[in-house]
């Protein structure tokens, strides 16, 4: 098969996402992929095309809901989370992966950015922290330049803001990045 013959089925598969108004469930989407594996069996060349479109197709849906998982179910209640700083103002912003939820590894990472607190003692990037966290999906209207919060949220990987009820360092070492950018800072400072 041609390279653009797959990338035109990617394109056909993934256009419908702009449309549905809700993605389907998981039932839904484990009938389709069944389909769409009986079409790639068939000896037919635009029935191959017609199941590999499908494929393209139901990975939209599933990255879709990779993206949107953490928005709809993290922010019910106070959740006890391991986070990785990943960047932070030295003052009251800080922002972090969220690689462990109530004791339980959840990969991919999810993105979260803490707002209105300093965290207690020195934090750099690399750390990780053990946090009682209220989340809360991120929610964006448009402004008048037309800039879409919401959207540039999810397209950085941080589809989580909220704040820290409680926090303790778990492992205070910062990363070799951050040491080489705080060691060139002071240098060039001084």
């Amino acid at each position: 098969m041609k390279i653009t013959t797959v990338s035109s089925c990617a394109l056909c598969g993934i256009l419908p996402l702009t449309v549905l108004p809700s993605l389907p469930e998981m039932l839904y989407v484990s009938g389709l992929f069944c389909l769409a594996c009986v079409l790639c069996l068939i000896p037919h060349k635009y029935l191959h095309y017609a199941g590999l479109t499908l494929l393209f197709f139901l990975w939209g849906i599933l990255a879709a809901k990779d993206a949107t998982w953490a928005g709809n179910t993290l922010p019910a209640n106070t959740q006890q989370a391991i986070v990785q700083i990943t960047g932070t103002d030295h003052m009251t912003t800080h922002y972090g992966q969220i690689t462990h939820l109530q004791g339980r590894r959840i990969f991919p990472a999810q993105g979260i950015v803490l707002y209105g607190q300093y965290l207690p003692g020195e934090v750099c990037a690399g750390q990780k922290w053990a946090m009682t966290l209220k989340v809360r999906a991120v929610h964006g209207q448009l402004n008048e330049g037309g800039f879409d919060s919401q959207r540039y949220a999810l397209a950085q990987h941080q589809p989580l803001t909220g704040r820290f009820l409680q926090a303790s360092v778990i492992s205070p070492q910062c990363s070799l990045r951050a040491r080489y950018l705080s060691s060139l800072n002071t240098t060039l400072s001084a």
